[in-house]
């Protein structure tokens, strides 16, 4: 056995060198794999955090284009009540010179005879000048109407 012994300890393989070498590769080995997975779980780590960010940015962003759109809702809904109003407002008016002209025409026609004929020209002058002067005022009653609805609508739907 002595001569196995020494034949072994005579080859060209130094087995303690193997040993360190293999237990040096094990090492390196379950080194990289340990940084490896580190280095996974740091980058996994930072894009959950990114997409977390993002999610609260995106639920941010949202709710803001929410609250955008709802302004501009409630100010097209405001300005169809401001029309809606308008509307009732000339149809009132509309009555009232509708009245106003029956009963100019009614003193016209009653005019003539019971007074002179300088007082009926008079009544008739003025009856037709109220007309003119009142469908004047209700069409530029109209177009104001408009016109500050409109603003209103384009000062409440403005980003704030």
């Amino acid at each position: 056995m002595i001569p196995l012994l020494a034949a072994a300890a005579r080859s060209a393989v130094p087995w303690r060198a193997v040993v360190a070498a293999v237990a040096l590769v094990a090492a390196f080995s379950v080194g990289m794999w340990t940084g490896v997975k580190v280095e996974q779980g740091i980058v996994a780590k930072d894009v959950a955090k990114r997409a977390a960010d993002d999610l609260a940015a995106q639920t941010t962003n949202r709710a803001r284009e929410r609250e955008a759109a709802d302004a501009v809702s409630k100010a097209i809904n405001e300005a169809r009540q401001r029309e809606h109003a308008a509307h009732v407002a000339a149809t009132g008016a509309r009555v009232e010179l509708d009245e106003l002209r029956k009963r100019t025409s009614a003193i016209r026609a009653g005019l003539p005879g019971a007074t002179a004929a300088a007082c009926s020209v008079v009544a008739t002058t003025a009856s037709e000048l109220l007309d003119q002067c009142a469908a004047a005022y209700q069409g530029m009653a109209a177009a104001a109407d408009a016109h500050a609805s409109d603003t209103i609508t384009l000062e409440q739907a403005w980003p704030k």
